[in-house]
């Protein structure tokens, strides 16, 4: 294995995430528990919404990827119900909901999440919190994959917007998400760098924090 796939020039860690990602994935049908009280609201306005960071994302698994069609039209639908269950942030009326979804390893729960969090900022959404484990290591690997499959750039320190990467290399016609956290080892939310309006002009703010 480490003769015929292994290239010197990468960190071999780095190689073996990037062979985990490779793999395929295939998503069962849900089963869901919820409360009783919930209000379905996603297909009454489903056409109001420009799910330009949605069809992005999609189109990333397919054509970078190149998982299949089915796996993601399940990602699609499933997480269509969560966001269903999430509350329509549209209205003028408050809501609070909790929601926990629980899946063996490799199963997909980031590509779950991730799908969320894009579906979430287009549904307007303002301000995403991922809270990613108790390490540095662990944060800084769920950042560097959400600059990928959400924002569409590195975010570096000291640059406000870097290189596109990922979803940004698919599409670039989606307007920016601010992330006021970035990919490097000690790149956790400190104090505040700046302050950010949230308002129907900016499409969300998110933080990928321990």
């Amino acid at each position: 294995f480490y003769e015929d796939y292994y290239d010197d020039s990468k960190n071999f860690i780095e190689f073996i995430k990037e062979k985990i990602n490779e793999i395929i994935i295939s998503i069962d049908d849900e089963t869901a528990i919820f409360e009783s009280g919930y209000k379905p609201w996603l297909s009454k306005w489903r056409d109001k919404i420009c799910w330009d960071y949605s069809d992005r994302y999609s189109d990333y698994l397919l054509s970078v990827k190149d998982w299949s069609l089915g796996t993601v039209k399940d990602i699609q639908s499933i997480t269509d119900d969560i966001l269903d269950h999430c509350g329509n942030p549209m209205e003028k009326t408050d809501f609070s909901v909790k929601g926990l979804v629980v899946g063996d390893i490799q199963s997909g729960k980031t590509a779950n999440y991730t799908g969320l969090i894009n579906k979430a900022i287009d549904a307007q959404y303002k301000l995403i919190i991922v809270l990613a484990g108790l390490t540095n290591d662990l944060r800084s690997q769920t950042q560097k994959r959400l600059d990928k499959e959400v924002l569409g750039y590195e975010t570096k320190p000291n640059i406000q917007r870097g290189e596109p990467i990922g979803v940004g290399k698919v599409s670039s016609q989606t307007d920016f998400v601010t992330c006021l956290t970035q990919s490097d080892i000690s790149g956790d939310l400190k104090k505040l760098y700046h302050s950010v309006p949230l308002s129907e002009n900016h499409p969300a703010v998110m933080f990928v924090v321990k």
